[in-house]
């Protein structure tokens, strides 16, 4: 028939009917199309043919709405090599089952000569690293560079011999610190402060760390960065430089208030040359038994120490005779290449630190973190393994010595005394300088509006819906609540048809409730029922800007003077305003107070 002129002469004057035909074969069950003519178009006209649909007599007919299962494609494309749009619609047709005789095909040869990739880019790598976060050039800025992974530049204050070192944390610049958490809040190590000091007291001449207490834990937020601080006061006259450690939020500004994290004492040296950090030539020490520490980190993370891949650095625990552990850890392969960088690198000796939870079996009932140093050098930088001792100091389990050789028993890190406490987790929270771009709303009173211009709400035509305080018992709250919200939604949708028709689209229709809101924290609600009755009409407020107003009175409050509130919060602009005891308020968005415990997690609750 093809061959027939006649068919081609039908074709031109007649409907072609293709969306029947196409439609006709989706009711066979076919989903999967192939146009075998010289282009494209076809393909495109199944995707917007309608879906076969059954009428009322048993037959299909055309429906609006087409099968998102159906594929189609062509064999042949314009510009497009025939071979590969060929295989390409077989490969179509092939995933959507239909069997395919692939060995019919001409494929060329396999060539035995060709080079395969090393595995995962061995030895050779091919991405480029993001410079977001990267240190500038401090030369440029007049400063001297510091060589440190947290710290990029250095600062000597001329005329007060005080020196500072600058930096910036986060977890985008440092992302192996999202490894270390406590009770779910991201900190740096108490082992981080340690190295920081010892890197200030590095460029100052006072290598030895006198003592160094952690006055605030540093919480380091999920988003944004913090400046950081190292300060190194001028010499006192016992001989000693006062030092100090402070962050401030980037988003706080240049007048932001800085929180001191860390202050103690530096001092020229000590007259221990490593002579303290001995026996660890022998591994395992002589006596010594070995600890089971097999799922440690999962019991470590259930009493809320949440230690991630780069700080998991315990190898092997041993408990010694005398009440001493020896603990043997190292740096993930990750991590390994930046202890160079660090005096000693902060996940290293945490995880030096984690021996002492271990031992207790990991599931202790407080958390525990470094209060303070004493007597801390640093014998030998760039170490990625160590052999640890850790002693109780007097017999008290809460002050440890802590010792550290590298793998051949040379001393890499000393301390006289590490002073451990419990921590609150609630405080924890409480320091975080997320706290500083949370803003919750605050009802704040309305002053009377001094424009004279505002004036011109005064004359607005006001029509008022009264939700009557609802008090149910609790089992009949869920109907009382879907009572109110349906009626009210008529009542609006009414009003609404009901000025559109007559023409007065300049009125406001004022909803009222009474205590279905709490203005002030701690604040009953006790019309639970007409709570919803809020986000209802603010949807509707976004439909129709100033067509409703909302105002939330006392629970028992004479609606007499209800007209003048209505009549002052619309010359204020306002479209949500609650009345307490006079007083006329509205929402604000004001920023969180830290002392005030804004989202604080608390047991299992959340206040």
């Amino acid at each position: 028939e093809l061959t027939d002129p006649d068919y081609w002469v039908r074709q031109v004057r007649e409907p072609v009917r293709f969306a029947d035909g196409a439609a006709y074969v989706r009711s066979a069950g076919s989903r999967t199309f192939l146009e075998l003519g010289p282009d494209g178009v076809l393909t495109a006209l199944v995707h917007e043919a309608p879906a076969p649909a059954t009428g009322t007599d048993g037959d299909t007919a055309p429906d609006a709405v087409s099968a998102p299962e159906v594929a189609a494609t062509s064999v042949l494309r314009t510009g497009r090599e025939e071979s590969e749009a060929l295989l390409s619609a077989l490969a179509l047709a092939h995933v959507r089952g239909r069997p395919a005789d692939w060995s019919a095909l001409p494929l060329p040869a396999p060539r035995p000569d060709l080079d395969l990739p090393t595995y995962a880019f061995q030895r050779r790598r091919y991405w480029l690293d993001g410079t977001a976060g990267a240190p500038a050039d401090a030369a440029g800025l007049g400063l001297v560079a510091a060589g440190h992974p947290l710290l990029g530049a250095t600062v000597r204050l001329a005329g007060t011999g005080a020196v500072m070192l600058t930096g910036r944390i986060s977890l985008q610049a440092q992302p192996w610190l999202r490894d270390h958490s406590v009770a779910g809040t991201v900190l740096l190590p108490g082992a981080a402060f340690a190295d920081l000091a010892v890197q200030a007291g590095d460029r100052v001449g006072h290598r030895h760390v006198d003592e160094l207490t952690l006055r605030t834990p540093l919480v380091i937020p999920a988003h944004g960065a913090l400046a950081l601080q190292v300060n190194v006061e001028p010499e006192a006259p016992d001989g000693r430089r006062p030092v100090g450690v402070y962050t401030r939020a980037e988003t706080a500004g240049e007048d932001g208030e800085w929180t001191c994290h860390a202050a103690g004492f530096l001092t020229e040296g000590s007259t221990d040359g490593g002579e303290s950090v001995s026996g660890l030539a022998a591994w395992p020490p002589a006596g010594a038994q070995p600890v089971d520490t097999d799922g440690f980190y999962d019991r470590a993370a259930a009493a809320g120490y949440g230690y991630g891949p780069a700080f998991q650095g315990l190898r092997a625990l041993y408990r010694g005779q005398d009440g001493e552990l020896f603990a043997e850890v190292a740096l993930p392969t990750g991590l390994a290449g930046e202890a160079d960088a660090f005096g000693v690198h902060p996940a290293l000796l945490d995880a030096a630190l984690h021996a002492l939870v271990a031992a207790d079996g990991g599931d202790e009932q407080s958390l525990r973190l470094p209060f303070a140093w004493q007597g801390l050098t640093l014998h030998a930088a760039g170490a990625s393994a160590l052999r640890v001792r850790l002693a109780p100091v007097d017999g008290n389990a809460d002050t440890i010595a802590v010792q550290a050789a590298d793998g051949t028993g040379q001393p890499v890190f000393s301390a006289a005394a590490l002073e451990l406490r419990a921590a609150d987790p609630a405080q924890l929270v409480g320091t975080s300088h997320a706290a500083d771009s949370l803003y919750p709303v605050t009802w704040t009173p309305v002053g009377r509006p001094a424009d004279p211009d505002t004036g011109r709400h005064l004359d607005l035509d006001l029509t008022f819906h009264h939700c009557a305080p609802a008090r149910v018992a609790d089992a009949d709250l869920a109907q009382a609540a879907e009572a109110a919200t349906t009626g009210l939604l008529t009542a609006v949708q009414a009003w609404l048809a009901e000025t559109a028709t007559g023409g007065d689209v300049g009125s406001r229709l004022v909803i009222v409730t009474h205590g279905a809101i709490a203005a002030a924290p701690g604040d009953p609600v006790p019309d639970l029922a007409h709570a919803p009755v809020w986000g209802l009409v603010r949807s509707a407020q976004s439909e129709h800007p100033d067509r409703f107003l909302l105002i939330d009175a006392d629970p028992d409050a004479d609606t007499a003077d209800l007209d003048e509130v209505a009549r002052l919060a619309l010359a204020s602009g306002e479209t949500q305003v609650a009345v307490r005891e006079g007083t006329v308020l509205a929402p604000r968005l004001t920023r969180a107070d830290r002392s005030s415990g804004t989202l604080v997690a608390s047991g299992g609750g959340w206040r």
